[in-house]
């Protein structure tokens, strides 16, 4: 398919583009036009997905929400206050960096556990680091940070979220 131009239509599915093809681009003004795209970079950017340097090595896990620490760096994301909110949801993690995704669907993600969340609940960042839940925080000076929405019902700890993280929160 490189060096062909084609337009969207005419692509069988999100994974055979290649480097270097050409993709319809509407700018602020309005102006359709095409650009040579890295479909790395594309894909990356429709699926939300981010590396970054792993800041808790041996503590970040695989469906964690996770916030940027001072340093840069990944760790998770807890409610206890105000000063760890979650920017993402953790995929991989190798001790050295983390994929993330801000958007889209997270599979997997933890819970505290508790079993009562349903498909259809709204997700909170809880206060224990790296694990979400339905029941927003109540203590004084926790903060409540809406996630987004269970895809699933609660097995093993864990649910798919559709993430629609709200990088505000509100401190109770």
């Amino acid at each position: 398919m490189a060096g062909e131009q084609k337009v969207i239509s005419e692509l069988g599915s999100l994974t055979e583009p290649a480097d270097g093809d050409l993709v319809p681009v509407v700018d602020m003004s309005g102006t359709p036009t095409t650009k040579k795209i890295s479909w790395v970079d594309l894909y990356a950017a429709i699926a939300g997905f981010t590396s970054l340097a792993d800041g808790a090595p041996g503590t970040l896990e695989a469906g964690m929400p996770v916030y940027i620490s001072a340093e840069n760096t990944l760790a998770p994301a807890d409610a206890t206050d105000g000063t760890k909110p979650a920017v993402a949801i953790c995929r991989t993690t190798d001790e050295e960096t983390a994929t993330i995704r801000q958007n889209g669907v997270a599979k997997d993600v933890l819970t505290v556990g508790s079993a009562d969340i349903s498909a259809g609940d709204r997700i909170y960042l809880s206060t224990t680091a790296g694990k979400v839940t339905k029941t927003p925080p109540a203590a004084s000076g926790n903060v409540i940070q809406f996630l987004g929405w269970a895809l699933t019902d609660e097995a093993s700890g864990k649910i798919d979220l559709l993430l629609n993280i709200n990088p505000n929160s509100v401190e109770v």
